[in-house]
C-alpha cells in the first residue's frame, strides 16, 4: 500500500511541485520581480528542501518495512509522521505573512 502510494501520489505531487515552483523562480526574474531574492522566499525553499529530504527518508522506511528490517521503534515513527505537517505549516506562514519582506 505504502509503494502505490509513493508511486501514484506522492513522487508524481514533489515533481510537479519543484516544477512548478521552479517555472515561478523563472517567470519571476524573466519579468524582473524580486520576489525569489527576498528572504521569506529563501526560507521557505529551505524548507522546501528539507520537505523533499524527508520524502527521501520515508521512501527509505517503506522499503525497509517491505525488506522487514526495520530498525526504527513506534515512537520515532509517531514523532517523524508529524514532521511534514509542521514543514507544510511553516511554509504556508512563511507564504501568506512573508515576514521580513524587503529585508535582502
Amino acid at each position: 500500500m505504502e509503494r502505490r502510494l509513493y508511486a501514484a501520489i506522492i513522487n508524481p505531487a514533489m515533481i510537479v511541485t519543484w516544477i512548478a515552483g521552479l517555472g515561478m523562480v523563472v517567470y519571476w526574474e524573466m519579468n524582473g520581480i524580486t520576489t525569489a531574492r527576498e528572504f521569506w522566499f529563501i526560507a521557505k525553499f529551505v524548507l522546501v528542501l528539507a520537505m523533499s529530504g524527508v520524502t527521501g527518508m520515508q521512501s527509505r522506511h517503506v522499503k525497509n518495512f517491505a525488506a522487514d528490517i526495520n530498525t526504527k521503534s513506534a515512537r520515532y515513527f509517531r514523532i517523524f509522521n508529524e514532521v511534514p505537517t509542521v514543514l507544510m505549516i511553516l511554509v504556508v506562514i512563511l507564504v501568506v505573512v512573508k515576514p521580513f519582506q524587503g529585508l535582502l
